[in-house]
């Protein structure tokens, strides 16, 4: 499957960002979801996690550093496809509903 950056979910939370990472898995109802810790110093300071069902991977990040959105400054984290496409996120997206976490889709630019 090809690269695809074209949308995110910017979320707003006072939560943890490892708490809200379980959370999002435990409630997006994805089939044989994987969650996978990274490090990378350049996708939000060391600590990442990538998501995988299927063919598709979202990465999940903090809003800082070399990833760091600046249009959107009040949102701490963001999820974003690194491969597959869009609709997966729809999943994270009921899942941020679900769980009343503040949330935002946006465009890749």
């Amino acid at each position: 499957m090809p690269l695809v950056k074209s949308m995110e979910i910017y979320i707003r939370t006072q939560e943890e960002f490892d708490e809200v990472a379980t959370k999002l898995c435990a409630t997006a109802s994805l089939p044989d979801l994987q969650v996978q810790p990274r490090e990378g110093l350049n996708l939000g300071g060391g600590h990442y996690f990538l998501f995988t069902t299927g063919q598709n991977e979202v990465v999940f990040c903090r809003n800082h550093g070399e990833v760091k959105v600046e249009r959107m400054p009040n949102h701490g984290f963001y999820l974003w496809v690194h491969q597959g496409d869009d609709t997966i996120l729809e999943a994270f997206r009921n899942a941020c509903q679900k769980l009343d976490i503040e949330h935002e889709t946006g465009n890749w630019t």
